[in-house]
């Protein structure tokens, strides 16, 4: 690109003054940025005369090459580029914008040239910036340029992956050579630092410095002393928040070389609470704050050293860890509403997690009790705490935005409830105990002064899944309070107790006597509108856990149930989908076969109309409104819930077809035949779902043929179809053939993965060699093969999901039953699960491999029938697709195709695949560009000679980096060998 300094010059101008084509100017300047010329240029551009901004473009332009392009300089050149940089700095020492970037230079410069060209890099800074000899710069100046170069050195050799072609070990080279020159560096920063004269603004400067350099990292041992005498200027606004961070970087990670060192210099920094006392009697919140935090990152990191302490020390070291986790009671208790009046009571939530996990994980027996009855008073302080801060505030007091963060504050108030019952077990659940007393007396005497009660029952419901389920003294004492509370009108508070009733669902399964304590509640809050919503979930969650132990409240929550649903027809549908559930859970135990039949004929009559007037209606327009499709599927969901969860467990009896098109009948059958599996046994009653979907069936199948491009109806017609199955397994039998034809007009009306996923199950329960239902399930297992062979050909990409739910069930046909797999579908199947390989989904490609695999092993254990063929004749393109994808597709699908790879390998390395390599290596227009012939040799001599999936997915890796021209680099080494945790 040729580009003379003056077209730059007039692009970065017009860059700044014609906003329209900003975009354009920025693309262009970037690539002149980069190229060759960009050396002649930007010192040009950095000339007295020009602008601001040209100025800065040319800084800018100079960082970019000395960190990005240093290959592009000879090593004779680097002096007289080193001094250029440093008169560029004199010359705008007083521009800081422009001379930040030629600092970013300086530091770039050094990175590239510490380990060999100029090793004393640290050390003539100091001498070349020296105050004292200095000339053309002002002395401060001077001191604030070389801290500031100083302060970057550091971050740019964090950041030198992404900006310096500088490799791995050089990096590493670089890093041990700055921890050899940091002793000087830190001496200059302790004379600095104490010298009076020298402005606070440059010191701040230092302490950032030091912050860069501590991430290096440096030892606590070193760097201890400057540090200490940081603290005194935390009490300078300018100052405060860079000390602070400085501090806090300091004790970022555990040293465990020295922990005595570590524990001095932690409790010589509780001098803070000093500060933090005068920020809090001024409402300093932002001060505050930063001590909070520092405080709070000092515990996180170092709990099992602190908790150590307090176990082995009984003195002062004890009282100071102690008074250290007090202070953060003290910042989660802060006075005020939050987050209106103010924002620190949330800073130290992550601690009650560590302080808990540490003392779970890293102490035992004796050394555990010791600990948690030395931090009991500072945890019951807490739960105290908590109480008052989880307090609701009025409805007007906060905005939208501020209710929403508050929520998110009680919610982490909820889980460091958890955290403080490991501590404190039964103590936390007495001091609950004695502050429900109260809340209870206080709602007595006052009505309105119900919050504390509703905060304490938010406590309860905290600690209800870590509560063991064997307390039989404060949690019963909890029921058994429940029915005392004045409620009155008030419906937040019922609603919050009907969900913390619900949230010990578990618990009162084993202890059904005090199941007459909440269900009365939970029925009432049933028939109101206002409770529906919280009585359903509470309810619903109580059926899921205690299917037996409710069974003597069967009735009257049927009947509940019942009003609420003629009650409430337009409630929310989640609601209704809860009472369904409970209405199958009650049903499904312990309930006469008449009742049960009476009660899904009530609940089920309302719907099934609403879905046949529908369909009806859709038939003679042609179409769905958007009403009638958001009906369709509300509908269908209540189904889908019953399905899921009606199941008495009754085996198959024969049972007579439903009386009218709405009633289902418990008289039994004439005209059904019997079952031909040998699971089904012949009894008394039929299963309930059974009869249900003998009465749905013909309408979900004219349904069906309704629900062309409508994808939200398919795919809960097929969640209705799969809980029917997974319900019902072997007894689904008499039915076989209406679900069959159901899913065969869906998929051919809407093609869809969920109707290939109720085919898989299908053929798991029916599927076997001597089942009566085989032709008729492979007939299914062909019409899905066939019709989405044809539908998705040549557009596999808009068909992702259903390819992924076909490759799915061909992977379990090969797997557990080619007997199904139609001979005609072989070679089709295959090439499919090839040419899925280059779709962009890991799912997808993850679905391929494994179906490919399968057919492979499957092609040798058939060996010399239908299956090595179709491999054989597909090898060469096999192959081609595999290198294509390791070049192109993402980095997450090389390990599924390594594996892939490797069972080609494995199972046909022969001569003809060795020919196939040799073909494709010789094949010039086969991936040009950076592949090189070379290459392919190479790749094939590895995966050939490869004697496992590992080392093969390790040829694959470097193939791929190779295509995309990062062999070699440090991110193709860290994509090579990747740490061992990932």
């Amino acid at each position: 690109m040729e580009v003379s300094t003056k077209e730059v010059e007039d692009a970065v101008i017009q860059f700044y003054n014609n906003p329209n084509s900003k975009k354009d100017i920025h693309t262009w300047l970037t690539q002149v940025q980069h190229s060759a010329q960009a050396w002649n240029f930007a010192f040009q551009l950095l000339d007295p005369t020009k602008t601001g901004e040209v100025q800065f473009f040319g800084g800018n332009t100079l960082y970019i090459k000395v960190s990005r392009y240093w290959h592009e300089v000879p090593k004779e050149e680097y002096e007289s580029l080193k001094k250029r940089i440093l008169h560029l700095i004199a010359q705008f020492a007083n521009s800081k914008p422009i001379a930040g970037r030629l600092l970013k230079t300086l530091a770039a410069f050094i990175l590239n040239t510490l380990s060999n060209e100029w090793p004393t890099a640290i050390e003539d800074l100091v001498t070349l910036f020296n105050p004292d000899t200095v000339t053309g710069i002002q002395p401060g100046t001077a001191l604030d340029l070389l801290f500031t170069v100083l302060m970057i050195i550091p971050d740019e050799l964090e950041n030198c992956q992404e900006t310096m072609g500088i490799a791995q070990p050089t990096r590493n080279t670089v890093r041990s050579l700055l921890r050899e020159n940091s002793k000087g560096v830190l001496t200059l920063m302790h004379q600095v630092m104490q010298a009076a004269q020298v402005s606070n603004v440059t010191k701040e400067i230092v302490v950032k410095a030091l912050e860069s350099w501590l991430k290096l990292p440096l030892p606590l041992t070193q760097t201890k002393d400057l540090l200490l005498t940081l603290i005194p200027y935390s009490n300078y606004a300018v100052m405060c928040e860079s000390v602070v961070e400085c501090l806090r970087t300091s004790l970022a990670e555990y040293d465990s070389k020295n922990p005595q060192t570590t524990i001095d210099f932690i409790l010589q920094l509780m001098q803070l609470n000093s500060v933090l006392e005068e920020a809090l009697q001024a409402d300093d919140e932002n001060t505050a704050s930063l001590v909070y935090g520092l405080f709070t990152s000092i515990v996180e990191n170092h709990s099992r050293l602190l908790l150590t302490v307090a176990l082995e020390d009984q003195g002062e070291r004890r009282a100071a860890v102690l008074k250290l986790v007090g202070l953060l009671v003290q910042c989660s208790g802060t006075a005020g509403q939050y987050p209106t009046h103010e924002t620190l009571s949330n800073i130290p939530f992550s601690v009650w997690y560590t302080i808990q996990e540490d003392l779970l994980t890293f102490f035992e027996g004796n050394e555990r009790e010791q600990l948690n009855e030395l931090f009991r008073p500072v945890y019951l302080q807490l739960v105290d705490t908590f109480l008052h801060k989880s307090l609701l505030p009025p409805d007007e007091a906060l905005s939208a935005e501020e209710r929403e963060l508050f929520r998110c504050y009680r919610q982490d108030i909820c889980d460091s409830y958890m955290y403080t019952y490991f501590i404190l077990k039964c103590g936390m659940l007495e001091q609950l105990e004695r502050h429900l007393h109260n809340s209870v007396a206080r709602i007595q005497r006052d009505p309105e002064d119900w919050r504390p009660l509703e905060a304490l029952l938010h406590a309860y419901a905290s600690v209800a899944e870590t509560v063991a389920d064997s307390d039989t003294y404060y949690v019963p004492r909890f029921i058994q309070s429940i029915p005392q509370i004045p409620f009155g009108e008030n419906i937040h508070l019922i609603t919050v107790t009907l969900s913390t009733l619900g949230a010990y669902a578990d618990w009162l399964n084993y202890h059904q006597d005090h199941l007459q304590h909440v269900i009365p509640l939970m029925i009432a809050g049933l028939v109101n509108e206002m409770l529906v919503g919280a009585a359903s979930q509470a309810l619903r969650d109580l059926t899921l856990e205690c299917p037996v132990t409710i069974t003597p409240f069967s009735s009257p929550i049927l009947e509940a149930c019942q009003k609420a649903l003629v009650q409430f027809p337009v409630a929310d549908s989640a609601i209704k989908e809860r009472i369904v559930t409970i209405i199958a859970r009650v049903l499904s135990v312990g309930v006469p076969h008449a009742a049960v039949i009476t009660h899904l004929n009530q609940t089920l009559t309302p719907i099934i109309t609403d879905i046949a007037n529908i369909k009806d209606a859709v038939l003679a327009s042609g179409s769905y409104s958007k009403e009638q499709r958001f009906q369709v599927v509300r509908q269908l969901k209540l189904l889908a819930c019953l399905a899921r969860h009606l199941n008495a467990n009754v085996p198959l009896n024969e049972v007579a077809a439903p009386s009218s098109a709405l009633e289902l009948s418990a008289a039994p059958a004439t005209e059904q035949p019997p079952p031909t599996s040998t699971t089904a046994a012949v009894v008394a009653e039929e299963q309930p779902l059974l009869m249900v979907l003998r009465l749905v069936l013909p309408l979900l199948e004219q349904l069906s043929a309704t629900t062309a491009n409508l994808p939200d109806i398919v795919e809960v017609l097929c969640k209705l179809l799969k809980n029917s199955v997974s319900t019902l397994h072997a007894e689904v039998e008499p039915l076989l053939p209406q679900i069959v034809a159901t899913l065969k007009c869906l998929y051919y009306t809407a093609i869809h993965p969920g109707v290939l996923d109720v085919t898989k199950m299908l053929l798991m329960l029916f599927g076997q060699p001597n089942s009566s239902h085989l032709s008729e399930l492979r007939l299914l297992v062909e019409t899905v093969v066939n019709y989405t062979l044809q539908r998705v050909n040549n557009d596999l990409w808009n068909y992702t999901h259903v390819v992924q739910a076909l490759l799915n069930l061909s992977t379990h046909l090969c797997k557990k039953m080619p007997h199904t797999l139609h001979p005609e579908h072989l070679h089709a199947l295959f090439v499919l699960g090839i040419e899925a390989l280059r779709l962009p989904e890991e799912s997808t490609i993850k679905s391929a491999s494994s179906f490919l695999n399968h057919f492979l092993q499957l092609s040798r254990d058939y060996k010399g029938v239908i299956y090595e063929p179709v491999v054989r004749q597909n090898t060469e393109h096999f192959l081609r697709t595999i290198i294509t994808c390791i070049c192109n597709s993402p980095r997450h699908s090389l390990v599924p195709i390594g594996e892939l790879l490797y069972s080609l390998c494995k199972l046909y390395g022969g001569p003809e695949l060795v020919a196939v390599f040799r073909k494709l290596e010789e094949d010039d227009k086969f991936m040009p560009g950076r592949i090189k012939q070379a290459d392919k040799r190479k790749f094939a001599t590895a995966v050939m000679g490869s004697s496992g999936s590992k080392a093969t997915t390790a040829a694959v890796t470097d193939l791929a980096l190779v295509s995309r021209g990062v062999a070699g680099t440090e991110y193709g080494a860290a994509t090579a060998h990747p740490p061992p945790f990932l």
